[in-house]
């Protein structure tokens, strides 16, 4: 490479911290004093993001035995999307499935429906990621889930404990996953 392997760290560091390439070149030339043209780190960000996306997807995340999962409905306007409808802006569901110790994402998707299936495949997703069942998981009052975590994880003996209905002020409650 052209460039110091330094330069091209510090630049994706800055792009994944939110700062726009041209922002990340003119920072690299005013505390550096070494000129790159934008296009140039987005060359690196598509190079190094496939690299470390395919290593990520050979790690098993270490989780622990409560996920927290919920649902919530997003407003979606973009053109192209094809959740859109007639160019017209449409809401869909975003689910996920998070690990309440190690708030690792485990699952998530976005559908057009709110029901069992949608459930039910978050939930097989969440499983094979995590190569494991949880001792509990932590939803809202959503029937599916409860329908959803007997079908997938299991229903006797080896079952997780569902808690559905823990508020706000609870004991036990989603704030974790509802946050996200």
């Amino acid at each position: 490479m052209k460039f110091d392997s330094e330069i091209v760290t510090l630049a994706l560091d800055l792009y994944f911290k939110g700062t726009s390439l041209r922002k990340v070149a003119h920072h690299i030339e005013q505390f550096r004093g070494i000129k790159i043209n934008h296009t140039t780190i987005y060359k690196w960000i598509k190079k190094y993001s496939k690299i470390v996306s395919s290593y990520i997807d050979t790690l098993k995340p270490e989780l622990g035995d409560t996920w927290n999962a919920d649902e919530m409905m997003v407003k979606v306007r973009q053109e192209d999307s094809p959740f859109t409808l007639r160019g017209k802006a449409r809401y869909v569901w975003l689910w996920n499935c998070m690990d309440a110790d190690t708030r690792f994402l485990i699952a998530n998707q976005v559908t057009t429906k709110r029901g069992l299936r949608e459930a039910r495949n978050l939930f097989r997703t969440a499983r094979n990621v995590s190569g494991k069942k949880p001792s509990f998981i932590v939803t809202d009052k959503l029937q599916a889930y409860k329908k959803g975590i007997r079908k997938e994880l299991g229903w006797r003996k080896d079952a997780p404990i569902h808690v559905s209905d823990a508020g706000i002020s609870d004991i036990v409650s989603n704030n974790l996953v509802e946050r996200l």
